[in-house]
């Protein structure tokens, strides 16, 4: 498997995993009729029998919801791939979480000492 494709089906089963199907079958069989029909993106169809096979029932809307979901990150993880990081741009030496406007209390207590809230 291309390391290109062992991410891409990482991702692939870790969607499933957030969904709560990462532990039954639909997502490996999903995955491998995608892979059969060469296809980059998840069917109606291709749900509907992993589904199937994999013992699980869901409404004609659910199965809908799980192939615009799939479809949606897959694009998403795709686009992702897509940007071009030239091998010259350092990655950044500074994160700051702080968010413009925010008020940050600055006073210095001395070690052990209760603050107060306000």
């Amino acid at each position: 498997m291309s390391p290109m494709l062992h991410e891409t089906r990482r991702r692939f089963m870790g969607h499933f995993a957030s969904i709560g199907l990462g532990t039954t079958l639909v997502p490996g069989v999903l995955w491998a009729r995608m892979q059969d029909a060469g296809s980059q993106t998840v069917t109606l169809a291709m749900v509907a029998e992993a589904l199937q096979l994999s013992g699980i029932d869901l409404s004609e809307e659910d199965r809908k919801v799980m192939v615009e979901s799939a479809n949606r990150n897959l694009a998403q993880y795709q686009e992702l791939r897509s940007l071009d990081i030239p091998n010259d741009v350092s990655p950044p030496f500074h994160f700051s979480p702080m968010v413009p406007g925010l008020k940050v209390d600055k006073t210095r207590y001395p070690s052990g000492s209760a603050r107060r809230l306000r």
